[in-house]
């Protein structure tokens, strides 16, 4: 279901297991994990080869993929707004785990 581009949450429904135990799985099992982050990888390069397709005839898709890629000079500003904004929380956090 990854492979076929189901979020994480979605795929745990479908399959009828916890999030928490696919988390559990990926961090206990390292060739689990290379699996799904390999499945992942190919399901996004699929879909950005289906938009690039698009791309030549298609603003909106040319638009898309360069929000997505560089989102901190192309997203709309909240979009941009609120990048920052995570990226100034993942390294608090980052911060009070390691440094105490």
């Amino acid at each position: 279901m990854i492979s076929k581009g189901a979020p994480y949450k979605i795929a745990c429904l479908a399959c009828g297991i916890s999030e928490d135990a696919f988390a559990d799985w990926r961090q206990k099992d390292p060739e689990f994990a290379r699996r799904v982050e390999e499945a992942t990888g190919k399901m996004a390069l699929r879909q950005l080869a289906k938009i690039e397709k698009q791309a030549d005839e298609n603003f909106s898709a040319a638009a898309r993929i360069l929000e997505r890629s560089f989102g901190e000079n192309f997203a709309r500003p909240e979009i941009q707004f609120n990048m920052l904004a995570q990226k100034q929380r993942d390294r608090q956090s980052f911060d009070d785990r390691n440094l105490g």
